[in-house]
């Protein structure tokens, strides 16, 4: 008989993300697993530049902000998580970390936000920081620095998820979820019955 084929690890977040997490997960995981990156959204930069006002902080809900934003020179970025922190800080802004979700970073915005803040991010969000923090007697400039435009998975990975019941599919979201499924039902619907 055969060996077992490997499983696959299906990485469908933009790039670079998906390059860095392939790269942990090699050296975690090694050759055991063949690791595909296949991005179901790409992320393409708006056309304004992006200017901070001189003592406005910064919100970063995203690395992808953080990687259009210009060089902090020190000025404090509240960031949702510990790797946008960590790339706002190789991105010269003094961090601090929610370390969580939206609702962390309202209660860390809440405690020690200490002057104006401009919110730097996509076209897509989840939750408006401009409403919940105004709620709060803050307020937030929104710069939207970029939008996700979606992309169907190739077909060859979309016949490797349906084909191999080995196949792992992360999804590091709930948009991600949505991609993934209307990227496979939208295959399966377009390819012929038995094939």
């Amino acid at each position: 008989p055969l060996p077992p084929a490997r499983p696959t690890l299906l990485l469908p977040r933009p790039e670079p993300d998906a390059a860095q997490c392939a790269e942990r997960a090699r050296v975690t995981l090694g050759a055991a697993v063949e690791i595909v990156c296949a991005p179901l959204v790409e992320i393409e930069p708006l056309s304004q530049v992006i200017e901070f006002i001189h003592d406005e902080q910064v919100i970063f809900t995203s690395r992808n902000a953080v990687r259009l934003a210009p060089h902090g020179v020190g000025r404090t970025a509240f960031c949702v998580g510990q790797r946008t922190a960590d790339l706002a800080l190789d991105a010269g802004y003094r961090a601090v970390s929610a370390d969580g979700d939206a609702s962390d970073l309202i209660n860390l915005l809440k405690a020690q936000s200490s002057g104006p803040l401009v919110h730097v991010r996509g076209e897509q969000t989840t939750l408006s920081f401009s409403n919940a923090l105004a709620a709060l007697g803050l307020v937030v400039r929104d710069i939207v620095a970029y939008r996700q435009v979606a992309k169907d998975l190739p077909v060859d990975v979309v016949s490797k998820i349906l084909r191999e019941p080995s196949t792992i599919v992360t999804a590091f979201s709930a948009h991600a979820r949505e991609g993934l499924s209307q990227s496979v039902a939208g295959h399966t619907a377009a390819s012929p019955r038995g094939a």
